[in-house]
């Protein structure tokens, strides 16, 4: 799928696994894929039916900016505006992009394009739900799909671990 939008209108992501989690990916259509995100570790492998892999892993030590490879080759970067922001910047083939929560509890996000046109939208499967709802809103490569997807799942794991940590103290 290199290189080529999907024609899948929605995706739903199912999470399996309970330290490395699993990350199918399933249109309508079958299977695009499946993310795996080892445990303690700030990278994924996804790895597509017809044998297409690529990895996304973090390139800086506090984490926050991520690129994504195939072989060699490095098809994206991101990172967070800042500190306090919300936002995370993405740069895919020479384009740029950006992933924005939305919502009053910030659970929903978009992927939106340089002019702010919405391409992706990212919806939680639910309160005891693991995974989300991903609606196709415009042609995008599969690749920035999985990207958006692991990048708004890392932020909602860092939030979770913080909520955590602050309830416990």
């Amino acid at each position: 799928m290199s290189g080529k939008s999907t024609s899948a209108d929605a995706i739903e992501v199912i999470v399996d696994g309970m330290f490395t989690t699993r990350h199918a990916f399933e249109a309508e259509s079958g299977l695009l894929g499946e993310l795996t995100v080892p445990a303690f570790r700030r990278e994924a492998t996804f790895l597509a039916p017809e044998g297409q892999e690529f990895t996304i892993r973090s390139t800086s030590w506090l984490g926050g900016r991520y690129e994504m490879r195939s072989g060699e080759e490095i098809l994206a970067t991101s990172h967070r505006r800042g500190a306090f922001r919300q936002a995370i910047d993405i740069e895919y083939r020479d384009s740029l992009y950006s992933a924005v929560p939305v919502g009053a509890f910030r659970q929903g996000w978009y992927l939106v394009d340089a002019v702010e046109m919405q391409l992706l939208k990212f919806q939680p499967r639910g309160a005891f739900r693991r995974g989300a709802y991903l609606e196709i809103l415009a042609p995008v490569r599969l690749e920035l799909i999985v990207l958006f997807y692991f990048l708004v799942y890392q932020r909602k794991q860092e939030e979770a671990a913080a909520a955590g940590a602050s309830a416990s103290s």
